[in-house]
């Protein structure tokens, strides 16, 4: 069994609408939005998807609380969340 069946995401076919769909239900702070997302950001095949999922999670939080999700990030085991992670972290330490 996959997809549908199994409830999991195994392919992607365009990253757009599903980027749009996961900022908006984490922007609406329903709890299932937000368990989804971190299930998402932990596993979805898509880097992209794991990275919007950081972002939109991101965006609700506090700034102490948003370094200490980039620095889940970084540690995701994606090397383009990695990435963007580490940019996100450095722009929020104090100067």
């Amino acid at each position: 069994p996959r997809g549908l069946e199994t409830r999991q995401v195994t392919r992607v076919l365009s990253p757009n609408a599903t980027e749009a769909f996961l900022r908006a239900a984490v922007a609406s702070g329903a709890e299932e939005a937000l368990v989804f997302a971190s299930e998402v950001a932990r596993s979805h095949p898509s880097e992209r998807i794991r990275l919007a999922s950081f972002a939109a999670r991101a965006a609700r939080l506090a700034v102490d609380d948003e370094d200490a999700l980039w620095r889940e990030g970084e540690l995701c085991g994606s090397r383009m969340v990695a990435a963007v992670a580490r940019q996100r972290r450095e722009a929020l330490a104090p100067a």
